[in-house]
């Protein structure tokens, strides 16, 4: 007589603990080796999104040049004694100076912009501060403009305003003459701190 209970298969049992240990292991080994490639991947992704802008604004101010024949300059100079440009630790984008550099080069300043040219619009925008990479604008038309890089530093820009071909930007402690170059861009790189190796420069 046939029973009429199913028979086990062999084909339906689980997992023993030393299996699933191993696939475990395996997971783990695999996530420790991603993590490193993604955080690389990434990693390379800001660094050229930070070059990408300093080029931006190195041509925008190259052409702005090129049509007024001269550097645009903050309206307080003596804040930080002798004018944009001069003060060799450079101006950043997230100060007053740096604003009213970045307001000229879009065209938000008629008096040192009469053509009202915005020569920064290949620049991404953004209405958000946290979004980091992006050129940052507080209202539409509105001069208070941060422009930070992918690790939430400021863009810094010197010029040569005495037109000697020489700029040396001392605040990044490289003692380095920079020559045969009227417009030197930089920011804090991957490590956040200016003055070594990972600095994303211009140069």
């Amino acid at each position: 007589m046939k029973s009429s209970f199913p028979v086990p298969s062999r084909n339906n049992k689980g997992y023993t603990l030393v299996e699933l240990l191993v696939v475990m292991a395996i997971i783990g080994t695999l996530a420790g080796i991603s993590v490193p490639l993604v955080n690389g991947f990434l990693k390379k992704g800001r660094v050229s999104n930070a070059k990408v802008v300093i080029s931006t604004l190195h041509r925008g101010y190259t052409d702005y040049y090129n049509d007024y024949n001269r550097y645009p300059s903050s309206s307080n100079p003596s804040s930080r004694g002798g004018g944009v440009g001069l003060d060799e630790d450079g101006v950043p984008f997230d100060g007053q100076e740096g604003t009213e550099i970045a307001a000229i080069g879009m065209g938000l300043d008629e008096e040192q912009n009469p053509k009202k040219k915005n020569y920064l619009s290949s620049l991404p925008s953004t209405d958000k501060r946290s979004m980091r990479g992006l050129y940052y604008n507080n209202q539409p038309n509105s001069p208070d403009i941060t422009i930070i890089s992918p690790w939430g530093k400021p863009y810094f820009i010197q010029f040569d305003q005495n037109y000697d071909g020489e700029i040396n930007p001392t605040i990044l402690r490289s003692n380095k003459v920079i020559k045969d170059t009227p417009i030197v861009l930089w920011t804090h790189g991957p490590d956040g701190n200016l003055g070594t190796e990972d600095d994303v420069k211009s140069w």
